[in-house]
């Protein structure tokens, strides 16, 4: 009978105290997963100052399409262009028309940087795409 008593006010004592082994405290805060970005353009050369389209989709873990979200697309030595937007469509599908410099790059290469911000669905995400510069031919 006292073992029984000593049980019953140890569980009494556990449960005033709000000991419990279901507490989601102590466990770490999961994030969103990966976003999917996907992105090419419809040229792989431009001159400069000519629009470039770039296209692509965003998905998130579950590949289920993100719409109403902001991509970005900043092109390095456009200043006056900074960072151009286009929300996503049905499908999480975007188009963005990209102006390339009007100064030459010494390389003669241009990368386009690609990038959704992330959300509460979807963690942040990038990627970039090598433009290929070429000086307009004189006829």
């Amino acid at each position: 009978m006292r073992r029984v008593i000593a049980f019953l006010a140890c569980f009494a004592v556990a449960v005033l105290l709000g000991v419990s082994t279901a507490q989601a405290d102590g466990l770490p805060a999961r994030g969103p997963e990966p976003a999917t970005l996907k992105a090419r353009t419809i040229s792989e050369a431009g001159t400069p100052g000519a629009l470039v389209p770039v296209q692509g989709t965003l998905r998130d873990a579950q590949r289920r399409p993100l719409t109403g979200v902001p991509v970005m697309v900043t092109v390095p030595g456009a200043s006056e262009h900074g960072a151009l937007e286009s929300l996503t469509g049905s499908g999480g599908a975007f188009e963005i028309y990209v102006p390339l410099p009007t100064d030459l790059p010494a390389s003669g290469i241009v990368d386009l940087t690609v990038s959704f911000g992330g959300s509460a669905e979807a963690a942040a995400s990038s990627l970039t795409l090598p433009i290929r510069v070429t000086l307009p031919q004189d006829e």
